[in-house]
């Protein structure tokens, strides 16, 4: 059984490493992370390298205040500055497969993964 020297050090590699491939996704999505930076910018939002990051389980993201919001061009009608799935989905049809998902031209609106679903079951 390894130590907790030797634990703390494979636990730092494995982080480096999940950072280093997190890197070269980026890296290697900079064309489509430019043109979404320029669908951005066309509605008013600005985005750098700082916006966009990568996560294993989805992929490329993009987080600003109100990304959705101005990406939509529509208001929030939920409590708490939610919106209403019905709205969105008006907007941006649900991806067939994954729960949560919106597909746009350019782009897919993703629910936080805490948001709370009204529909009945």
């Amino acid at each position: 059984m390894p130590s907790d020297e030797e634990m703390k050090i494979l636990m730092e590699r494995h982080i480096k490493a999940i950072a280093d491939h997190a890197r070269f996704k980026l890296e290697r999505s900079s064309d489509l992370i430019k043109h979404f930076t320029q669908v951005a910018a066309s509605k008013g939002i600005a985005l750098d390298s700082n916006s966009f990051s990568y996560i294993q389980t989805i992929g490329i993201v993009a987080t600003s205040p109100g990304l959705a919001r101005k990406l939509l061009g529509i208001a929030p009608s939920e409590r708490d500055g939610l919106f209403a799935y019905e709205e969105i989905a008006g907007l941006l049809p649900p991806a067939q497969f994954q729960e949560g998902y919106f597909v746009g031209s350019d782009f897919m609106l993703m629910a936080h993964p805490c948001y709370r679903n009204i529909q009945a079951f």
